[in-house]
């Protein structure tokens, strides 16, 4: 079943991953982020390995070379992945507090 989209802002995807790291810390412990799907004027859907409970906060981490950026936010959804290739795995939304600070770091992928 699909999961019907209740964001009605424009979605940024990228040609190429981000090349620093991405992590989603959440109590504390600083998860991996599996992957990026798109980004938006409010936020960010997420591949990862963990299944995280909705309405759980939680800091988006940036960093690269250059900067580290943190962004406060709340999870909206997590699904299991509907790729096969990525069975295991789970899909998220995060609504973020400020989603154009962590949007104009990505804007050069």
């Amino acid at each position: 079943m699909l999961r019907e989209e209740k964001r009605k802002q424009e979605r940024y995807t990228f040609e190429r991953p981000p090349e620093g790291t991405l992590f989603l810390v959440r109590e504390g412990v600083r998860l991996p982020v599996a992957g990026i799907n798109d980004i938006s004027n409010s936020g960010v859907s997420l591949d990862m390995n963990d299944a995280l409970a909705v309405s759980q906060p939680v800091t988006v981490e940036y960093a690269d070379a250059v900067v580290c950026v943190q962004v406060r936010g709340t999870v909206t959804w997590c699904a299991p992945a509907s790729d096969p290739a990525k069975a295991g795995s789970f899909v998220l939304g995060v609504e973020l507090a400020s989603p154009m600070l962590l949007l104009s770091m990505f804007q050069k992928y």
